[in-house]
Formats: structure tokens, C-alpha cells, sequence
């Protein structure tokens, strides 16, 4: 659709206008034109089309995971401890500070959040493409439509090396209106429009509108190398992860992932992998819950031109190492060996060799043809399978101890002062398992408990001692003050 706007805007702009009407300023009639007006509706018929297939992921993560929202539990915690537990505003006890740590589980549970795309429909189960560092050590995942409805999410393949990941929902209510459309990377130029639909900093359903700024983009991600990006100036921030880059027809051309910024937010340099890079891994997640890569165990790099100048070769990749034992040294491949053929194919480039080996079998056996000193010899490797190369399919973590699902602390008289609060007796929220069933309810960290079930909370001790008798599936009502208002939270245990 927007690429007939495109070509609009030229035909509009120009076409049956004399040389004195092009460059005449014209009168602001207050109508907007029609090429705007085209332009505007083309991106509004991709949003109404694309917004049911984009859903925003909550994780509950153990402290080992990853983190992509803009606000980590760990931050929630430091800003309730300045909010109720500084020093006296009135300066009573000057110089005196309340220490909480003893008060606060040392194996707090984190929430992080991110985004996820609709790409397949199997009867009433939908599988969503993200990112595997929005999914990675997630206990709970919980996934929200545009609609407010939520699924519970299970992550049935992940994939390291690409960080891809896939979660499957159920639902009898959603239709394949909610599956996207998928397009191809390959046909993506530097200049195409784009538009990156997701959950910034848990605004979610957002969309911006860029273009196709570079391709083929290497970047290092703490312990993730992405190669063969997707560049963009749409806007893409924390949270934005796992969410769709979409082409001018509303079509998937890439999965955003990460960005380059010197201060944590969009500064017009996004990256999506492409969505050729999914569509190719994406059968083995969902079947097998990982993706199995050849391996040859040999160090590459390109060759400069004065590497051919100096092997006499016009291309080819140069052999580095070839680590003991592996496929590439048992069939006996050598440093400095200019690895020409691959399996008959000819080798320009080392991302291309390295696609070659990872698409091929473990155990097939690939005639690789090399120039050694000079002189070109044939080499017969029997393909190994990749280190990295998840031993199964990603197993859901143990369940966080119930103990950890709602901190508390005594509302000792001192606190109460502190608080700001006169006459209560109860506990106070220092932390709340992100993602589970009192959370979802509305309690939150800062909250004071004042009753369980309709009877008063005495203390830490009588809260917790109640807590852990209430059985899977129990009711509990609790009534809470918050910043002065009584409010009632009501959920089941989980």
C-alpha cells in the first residue's frame, strides 16, 4: 500500500503542474492534502491490521535472567526504601537510617518485560516469535493482547545463538486475524519504510514510523553476537524486544532486539534480526524446542586485499586455527589453508560460510576444497554438531517458594512515624513476586496489610504463619492502606 503512496507523492507533487505553480507559494486552506492524507491512512490501515498479531510478554525471572524493561523490581525496592524508609523528613533521630536488608529476601525474583509477534496458528494454540533474552529463566509468562485479555505463556523453543525464542498460548477466542503476515528480509533495501510495533517501557501497542537505515549490522549484546542486522531510525527502546519491524505492506521483515545508545533510549540506531534468520529456525523451535547447528571447529576471516595479494587468490575465507579434535581438523584443514568451496558451493565470505556449516547435518560428511600453499586440495569433513546447541528443550525453572511471593515487615511504631502513619497495627509490603496472583491483584511494595481473611494481622510472623496454610486455589482477601485509602485485594494462591 505504501509503496503506491509512494509513487503517489511523485505523481501528485509534480505531474499537471506548470513550472510557475510548482514554486508559487499556495494559500493554507486548512484541508489536508492528498498525499498526506494517503500517506496517513496507509499507516493506519497497517497499525488496525498489524495490532491484533502484537502482544506484550511479563516474565517472572530468577536473578540470573535478563532484564529488558525500563523498571526492574530491584528498582522498585530502592525507590519504596527513599519513598517510606529515609531518614525523618521532621529530622528526628538525625543521622540515624533504617537498615532494611535483613527485612528483604536475598533471592528476590524479578519481572522483566518485552514484546512478541503471532506468527503461526495450530487449532486453538498460537505460537509468538520474541526475543530469547525477554523469555530466558522465566518462571511465569504471562502474555496480554490488545484487548486486555491474558494467557499464561509457555516457552516451547528457544534458540541462543539467534536470540530467538518461541511461546505457545491457548485460546478458543482468537482467530487467524491475530496471525501476522510474514515477509522476506532479502528483498529489504536501505530506504524502505519501516514501522516497529511494541511495548516500550510498557507503553504497549506503540508504533513508529522509520526507514531502513543500513544492513547487514554486526553488534555484541553482553553474551549475545548478532550478525546480519536490520538497521532503523524507528524509534526502538527497552521493551520494544521481540516485537515486529514491519515493511511499508504491513509484513514482517524483521524481529527487534537491541539498539545502540549512549543513553538507554532510542537515538535512531535499532536493530531487528531479520525475519529470514526466524522463518529458518523457527519449524525446530516449535517441533523439537531448539535448533541443531553443524559445526566445523575451524577460525575464520575475511581476506583483505592484501591477503590475496599475498596467497595469490581473489577470494575465499583464511583458516586461522583449527581446534583439536574438531571435524575441521580431523579432516585436516590447517591454518592459513584458503577455504575456496564449500559442498560445491563457492565461499565469498565468512558469515556465509559459517551459515553453510550451521545448516548442515550433524554427521553428513561435505567435500571442502582449499588453496594451500598455493595448491588446491580436497578435504572430506564429517560435520559435527555446535557446542552450543541446547542439550533439550527449555525446561520451566522450579517454582518460586511461597515464602518469596509477598515480603513483609512488622509495622513497628518507629516505621509507622516514618510512614507517616497513626494507630495501625499490620505489616508492611518490602516485595512482591512480579507476575503472581498478589501482584496481578493490585498489591504492591509499600502497602500495609492490616488484615488477612477479614482478621487483623498482628505482626510478620502472623502474616506469614497464615499465609502458608492458605492451600492452591485458596481465597485471600487482604485489606490495605495505601498512601491513606483503604483498599480490599482479593486473589487465589497459586
Amino acid at each position: 500500500m505504501l509503496a503506491v503512496i509512494l509513487l503517489m507523492m511523485l505523481t501528485f507533487g509534480v505531474i499537471g503542474k506548470t513550472s510557475r505553480e510548482i514554486g508559487a507559494p499556495q494559500p493554507n486552506s486548512g484541508a489536508q492534502s492528498p498525499v498526506i492524507s494517503a500517506l496517513e491512512d496507509g499507516f493506519i490501515a497497517i497499525a488496525e491490521k498489524t495490532e491484533p498479531c502484537v502482544v506484550s510478554i511479563t516474565v517472572v525471572q530468577g536473578m540470573g535472567g535478563k532484564k529488558d524493561s525500563g523498571r526492574s523490581e530491584e528498582d522498585s525496592l530502592r525507590e519504596l526504601f527513599r519513598r517510606f524508609f529515609r531518614q525523618n523528613p521532621q529530622g528526628e533521630n538525625p543521622g540515624k537510617s533504617l537498615d532494611l536488608r535483613s527485612a528483604v529476601p536475598r533471592d528476590i525474583p524479578v519481572s522483566a518485560s518485552g514484546s512478541g509477534t503471532i506468527v503461526r496458528r495450530a487449532g486453538n494454540t498460537f505460537y509468538i516469535l520474541t526475543n530469547n533474552h525477554v523469555v530466558e529463566s522465566a518462571y511465569n509468562v504471562t502474555v496480554r493482547l490488545p484487548d486486555r485479555s491474558q494467557y499464561k505463556g509457555t516457552v516451547v523453543g528457544a534458540d541462543p545463538a539467534t536470540d530467538l525464542a518461541v511461546i505457545s498460548i491457548k485460546s478458543n477466542t482468537l482467530s487467524d486475524k491475530n496471525v501476522v503476515s510474514l515477509g522476506n528480509s532479502g528483498d529489504v533495501r536501505v530506504g524502505s519504510w519501516t514501522l516497529a510495533m511494541g511495548s516500550p517501557y510498557g507503553f504497549e501497542h506503540t508504533l513508529t514510523v522509520g526507514v531502513v537505515s543500513a544492513l547487514h549490522r554486526e553488534l555484541e549484546e553482553e553474551d549475545i553476537l548478532y550478525t546480519d542486522l536490520i538497521q532503523t531510525d524507528a524509534a526502538i527502546n527497552k521493551g520494544n524486544s521481540g516485537g515486529p519491524l514491519l515493511d511499508a505492506l504491513g509484513r514482517v521483515i524483521g524481529i527487534n532486539a537491541a539498539i545502540a545508545s549512549p543513553t538507554g533510549g532510542s537515538v535512531g540506531i535499532g536493530f531487528a534480526i531479520p525475519i529470514d534468520t526466524a522463518k529458518a529456525v523457527l519449524d525446530d523451535l516449535i517441533e523439537n524446542g531448539r535448533v541443531v547447528r553443524g559445526w566445523l571447529g575451524a577460525g575464520i576471516q575475511e581476506l583483505s586485499p592484501v591477503l590475496q595479494d599475498y596467497y595469490n587468490v581473489k577470494e575465499g575465507v583464511i583458516v586461522t586455527d583449527a581446534e583439536a579434535k574438531s571435524p575441521g581438523a580431523v579432516a585436516g584443514l590447517k591454518g592459513e589453508d584458503i577455504i575456496v568451496r564449500y559442498g560445491g558451493e563457492r565461499v565469498l565470505s565468512t558469515s556465509q560460510l559459517q551459515r553453510l556449516v550451521a545448516e548442515t547435518a550433524p554427521g553428513k560428511s561435505v567435500l571442502i576444497t582449499v588453496i594451500r600453499r598455493g595448491a588446491e586440495l580436497n578435504l572430506s569433513a564429517s560435520i559435527g554438531i555446535s557446542p552450543l546447541t541446547p542439550a533439550s528443550r527449555p525446561k520451566q525453572p522450579p517454582p518460586i517458594s511461597s515464602s518469596l511471593e509477598i515480603g513483609v515487615r512488622t509495622l513497628t511504631d518507629d516505621l509507622a512515624r516514618r510512614m507517616d502513619i497513626r494507630g495501625v497495627r499490620g505489616v508492611v509490603v518490602t516485595d512482591i513476586w512480579p507476575g503472581g496472583p498478589a501482584h496481578e491483584a493490585g498489591l504492591d511494595e509499600g502497602d500495609v496489610i492490616v488484615a488477612f481473611n477479614s482478621i487483623p494481622v498482628l505482626n510478620e510472623a502472623d502474616f506469614k504463619n497464615r499465609y502458608s496454610k492458605a492451600s492452591a486455589g485458596d481465597i485471600v482477601v487482604l485489606k490495605v492502606l495505601r498512601k491513606g485509602s483503604v483498599r480490599i485485594v482479593g486473589f487465589r494462591r497459586e
